[in-house]
């Protein structure tokens, strides 16, 4: 949405990769939360004529991570860490190390964390990150659309692919 400005339906489906149904219900909600206005009526009965434009960036619900998740032990980690490893997030949370290294890369890209020492090729050393954007208590939600929801200032970080 905040890329297209003015969309149908099937515009918004094909850009978030979900299922339409999905972007139905959110365009409602949306709609019905004034965040969204109604540009052109659907012609002919038609159900993908409708366009519409962002007024203002809707609440999300459930845009949150569940409470016991590792996800977000990892974020109050990170909080108390300040300093921290993978392995320091793995240890300390019991997340996998999968898991550990693609949310870190996703905060990394969104402006939540820094390198502050870099691990050498062939060392064993391992990268350092520091926490630069501490906003609150919930964890950061990285989405599918390439960005990630802060639930504590409801603000959406893009996601750079240039670290």
């Amino acid at each position: 949405m905040l890329r297209l400005k003015q969309f149908s339906i099937e515009e918004l489906q094909l850009e978030s990769e979900v299922s339409r149904s999905a972007v139905q219900r959110f365009v409602h909600q949306a709609l019905e939360q004034n965040c969204l206005e109604l540009v052109h009526e659907r012609h002919n009965g038609k159900a993908g004529g409708a366009i519409y434009r962002l007024v203002q960036l809707p609440t999300v619900p459930n845009a949150h991570i569940k409470p016991n998740s590792s996800r977000r032990k990892a974020w109050i980690a990170m909080r108390i860490l300040r300093l921290f490893s993978l392995s320091d997030l793995q240890i300390s949370v019991e997340i996998s190390e999968e898991n550990v290294k693609k949310y870190v890369r996703y905060l990394l890209e969104a402006g939540y964390l820094r390198v502050t020492r870099k691990r050498l090729n062939g060392s064993t050393d391992c990268n350092t990150y520091q926490l630069i954007r501490n906003s609150g208590p919930l964890a950061p939600v990285p989405r599918r659309d390439k960005t990630v929801f802060d639930p504590n200032s409801k603000e959406i970080f893009e996601r750079s692919r240039e670290i």
